[in-house]
């Protein structure tokens, strides 16, 4: 498989985005995980994503094979929790990833690893933990 590639998404990668989010929910299903069971996510999240600009798509052989919002504004459901994260610096979230099942064991979770040059020039340093992350599937 070619290296992997990451770019910003555009509306054209919507529906390939939001196939990748359901063979993501098989994906935790099969594995006992009941995350992502309820509907959501959705192409309408998706939808909000790109809107935002904050969907990315990886992707290998000239197709779309990974899938993540990236946030930088924060994420306001962090700010209730009980315990203390290792910094308080501003930060990158990282909502709703999910890689191509054919990708799964090639390596392509590493290309991700571009985030942290997304984070650094959004003002986020290495002092700050970088990235929070929710679900990877």
């Amino acid at each position: 498989m070619e290296p992997f590639t990451f770019r910003k998404a555009t509306e054209k990668d919507l529906q390939t985005a939001t196939a990748l989010i359901e063979q993501a929910k098989v994906f935790l299903w099969e594995n006992g995980v009941d995350q992502w069971q309820t509907g959501y996510p959705n192409e309408g999240a998706i939808a909000g994503d790109l809107q935002r600009g904050e969907g990315y798509v990886m992707e290998a052989e000239g197709q779309v094979r990974g899938y993540a919002c990236i946030c930088f504004t924060g994420e306001p459901c962090y700010n209730d929790l009980e315990g203390k994260w290792l910094s308080d610096l501003p930060y990158g979230v990282v909502h709703r990833m999910a890689i191509d099942d054919v990708c799964k064991g090639k390596g392509a979770a590493p290309a991700f690893s571009v985030l942290r040059k997304n984070c650094a020039g959004n003002g986020i340093s290495a002092a700050s933990g970088w990235i929070r992350t929710e679900i990877t599937a």
